[in-house]
């Protein structure tokens, strides 16, 4: 029951906050794309399964050296995109933002579309871009 207060507002139950919460429920089955990559040093596998219409539903990063930084850094990353594809985030929110970030590690890639990277989630952000988005939207930041 929410109680209304003198400006407006009211204040909810945490059942009815949660209720607005709940995404849709992925379909049980869906098609996915692994790709492997290398970003520097650095090894990795960037997995997208999509929704029946082709919409990316989950990105999953998993980075060659398990229990390194950056590969418990990666599985946040896909944890919160995932989430927030479930949630309506636009895949062009995620891409615009990883585009361009810089650390290591980062350098030449072994992707012929992608030949040079600041990181791996500049690599992620870019082959996101490429393979999931209309080309008027695409972030055009360049590494230098």
């Amino acid at each position: 029951m929410a109680e209304r207060f003198g400006d407006g507002t009211k204040w909810t139950t945490g059942e009815e906050r949660a209720a607005r919460l709940v995404p849709p429920r992925p379909p049980r089955r869906m098609e996915s794309t692994t790709r492997s990559f290398a970003v520097g040093e650095g090894q990795g596998y960037l997995t997208v399964a999509r929704t029946p219409d082709g919409r990316p539903a989950e990105v999953t990063v998993l980075m060659a050296k398990q229990g390194s930084t950056l590969a418990g850094m990666m599985d946040a990353v896909s944890t919160t995109v995932t989430r927030g594809l479930r949630h309506g985030v636009p895949l062009e929110a995620f891409v615009t933002e990883y585009v361009g970030m810089r650390f290591e590690p980062a350098g030449p890639t072994n992707d012929p579309e992608i030949r040079q990277v600041g990181s791996v989630l500049d690599y992620v952000g870019r082959r996101l871009a490429l393979d999931h988005l209309p080309e008027g939207v695409r972030p055009s930041r360049d590494p230098e």
